[in-house]
This record gives structure tokens, C-alpha cells and sequence, in this order.
């Protein structure tokens, strides 16, 4: 299964009330009084912190786990069926909430219990029109067993700590990488700001460490400035605006590059 979405979320919790039609992916309603009454949730409120696109971030993959209830309360109430397998909450174009489901896992049916899914054949929750309707409770749900970890295609799988997993899948043409602490799929774009045939790092400073290590351009411009380093290592060459000249540090003190007439 390859991906082009962010990071697989095995730690957060969320709930929400569903309901699910013809095709394959599920509209999401909301955690209301009244959605978990018609969902016969155990929980009779819950607060809308709790609501899946608040804990986990759209378009993030998760494990979902989607059950189908009959009307008889707990605790007599029944599954009927129930889903498990990987997905994502997205907006679609009228910018209703919906859950994808990627990849199936296994499935449930009270007629014979739990099985192991096919890949891409995904369970039917819709109610047929001769039943009262019903609607299905979506949750996230933490891994079981390690070979689900394995599951997505180009993916690594990271610590969070904890012993919690959190599964990165890789981007085409991106590496793994780390920025404002969080690891994630990185592209050239994150790292450098390209623009008109100009490239700028994003960094204080820029190492080229081979042993044999050189730069090569037509021309190199150093920006000016009015005031020295405050810490400067030997080596350091600036233009001095003030001076109108280049400066360089020696390990002791700044001396006055001189430019041949």
C-alpha cells in the first residue's frame, strides 16, 4: 500500500459517529447527545475535544476500528459488525468530514465473528432501506500484534518514547528527517526556500566537512553588515559596511583585508 499522507498516528484517541453510505469511505457526523443516542453509544455524552479530526490531524493515517450496533442498550446491546484497518479523515469538496478507509484489516459479523480482511475489500456498514437506520461509532485504536506496523509501503517506523511506535511513511523523492521536533517525510523544499533560481538555508550555519572539501562559484557575496561577530571563529572574513572594507579575524583580533588597486 503506498501513501503520499503524513504520519501514522498509534498514540491519540478520538471517537465520532458516523454514517456510512453506498461507497467506501464514511461521512462523519459528530459527538452530539443526540448522534451517540442514534449510534447507541455506551457513552450517553462525550465532550467535542474528543471528536477524531480534533485529536488526530486530517489527512494523518490511524488505525480506525468502525462498529455497528443494534438498538437494544447495554448492556444487552449487540455488534453486529465491526472493521478494523488503516485510514484517514479528510474534507471533501462541500467540506463535510469523511473517513477514507485505506486498507482493511479484519472484520467482524455477528454471524460468524472476526476474520481477516482482503485487501481492498472493505466491509458494508450501510443500512438497507427496509431496516430502521443505523449508524456506525469510529474510534482510533492502538496496533495489535507488530505486523501491523508493517503494513504501509515505504514507511519507517520511529519511537516516541514510552514504548509507543509512530509510523512515518516516505514521500516520493523525500527522506526522513526532523524539524520544529517533529520527524516526519522532508522534502528539499522544507529544508531550503527556492525561489527564482535562488536557494536559501534555513539554517545559523552551513559545514562542509570532507577532508578535501571546497566550494566552487564564479563569484561569492558576503552580506554586509555594521557590526562584528560577537564570537567569531579564526578564519571569519566579513564586509564591514561601516568601513567600506573586508575584515578578517585572525584568532586575536580583526584585520583589514586589503584589495589591490
Amino acid at each position: 500500500m503506498t501513501t503520499e499522507h503524513k504520519k501514522l498516528s498509534t498514540l491519540s484517541y478520538g471517537i465520532i459517529v458516523g454514517d456510512a453510505e453506498l461507497g467506501q469511505d464514511i461521512a462523519l457526523l459528530g459527538l452530539s447527545s443526540d448522534y451517540l443516542r442514534l449510534a447507541n453509544s455506551y457513552h450517553l455524552e462525550l465532550p467535542q475535544v474528543c471528536e477524531l479530526h480534533r485529536v488526530i490531524p486530517l489527512e494523518s493515517l490511524f488505525f480506525y476500528n468502525v462498529e455497528l450496533f443494534d438498538k437494544e442498550r447495554f448492556p444487552k446491546r449487540k455488534l453486529l459488525k465491526a472493521e478494523i484497518g488503516i485510514g484517514y479523515t479528510y474534507r471533501d469538496k462541500h467540506k463535510r468530514l469523511r473517513l477514507k478507509r485505506v486498507r482493511p484489516i479484519k472484520y467482524y459479523r455477528d454471524t460468524d465473528g472476526w476474520s481477516q480482511s482482503l485487501p481492498e475489500k472493505f466491509l458494508k456498514f450501510h443500512t438497507p432501506e427496509t431496516e430502521e437506520k443505523k449508524y456506525p461509532i469510529i474510534t482510533s485504536i492502538n496496533p495489535t500484534g507488530d505486523q501491523n506496523l508493517f503494513l504501509i509501503q515505504n514507511s519507517v517506523i520511529c519511537s516516541l518514547g514510552n514504548g509507543t511506535p509512530e509510523i512515518v511513511p516516505l514521500r516520493n523523492s523525500e527522506f526522513l528527517g526532523m524539524i520544529d521536533d517533529d520527524v516526519r517525510s522532508v522534502s528539499l523544499q522544507d529544508i531550503f526556500s527556492i525561489e527564482r533560481n535562488q536557494v536559501s538555508l534555513n539554517t545559523n550555519s552551513f559545514d562542509v566537512t570532507g577532508k578535501n572539501s571546497e566550494v566552487v562559484s564564479n563569484s561569492l557575496r558576503l552580506k554586509s553588515q555594521r557590526s562584528r561577530p560577537t564570537d567569531p571563529q579564526p578564519g571569519t572574513i566579513i564586509y564591514n559596511n561601516r568601513k567600506k572594507a573586508f575584515e578578517g579575524w585572525d584568532g586575536t583580533s580583526w584585520k583589514t583585508l586589503k584589495m589591490e588597486d
